[in-house]
């Protein structure tokens, strides 16, 4: 169920498609509920951390 009262949020490219990948996953869940939307939040932050580590390696 979609909260009237949460703006849905959107991201500019940022050319890393790891990187766009999560960060539309996060618009997405912009309507979920708040449990919902902690473990999105919990996931993308640890590929982006591993995306940056990646980065950091090469």
């Amino acid at each position: 169920m979609t909260d009237p009262g949460v703006a849905e949020e959107s991201y500019d490219p940022t050319g890393l498609p790891e990187v766009d990948a999560e960060l539309a996953r996060l618009a997405e869940s912009a309507g979920a509920g708040t449990g919902e939307r902690v473990a999105v939040y919990e996931d993308v932050q640890q590929r982006l951390a591993d995306v940056l580590a990646a980065l950091d390696r090469q």
